[in-house]
C-alpha cells in the first residue's frame, strides 16, 4: 500500500515499524538512493576535512614523535625479552636434541 508522506508530501512505499512515529502511525518513509548518496557524500567531505585539519596542524608529526619516544623508552625491555626468548628456544631445542638455526640478534 503506497501513498504520500504526511510530513513532506512525497510519494512513499511505507514500511511497517513496531515503533510509532511522531504522527502516531506505524509507517516510516522509505528513503530513495539519492538520500543515501547525499549522506555518504556529506560524511566523505566531513572526514576529508578532518584529515586535512590534522595534516595542516601537524597532528601526525606529533603522533609520530610520541610513538618514537615510546618505542625508545621500551627498547631495553624488548631487547631483554628477545634475549630471554632466544635462550628459552635454544634450551628447549637442546633438551629435545634438535638443532635449530636462529637468525642473528
Amino acid at each position: 500500500m503506497a501513498g504520500h508522506c504526511r510530513v513532506c508530501s512525497k510519494w512513499i512505499i511505507p514500511l511497517r515499524c513496531s515503533i510509532p512515529s511522531a504522527l502516531g502511525d506505524r509507517r516510516i518513509m522509505a528513503h530513495p538512493w539519492q538520500f543515501y548518496a547525499k549522506v555518504s557524500g556529506a560524511c566523505l567531505l566531513l572526514g576529508a576535512g578532518m584529515e586535512g585539519f590534522m595534516i595542516k596542524t601537524g597532528f601526525y608529526d606529533k603522533v609520530t614523535e610520541i610513538e618514537a619516544e615510546r618505542l625508545e623508552e621500551t627498547r631495553e625491555d624488548r631487547e631483554a625479552f628477545q634475549k630471554m626468548l632466544r635462550a628459552e628456544i635454544e634450551r628447549q631445542a637442546k633438551e629435545k636434541h634438535v638443532q635449530i638455526k636462529l637468525p642473528e640478534a
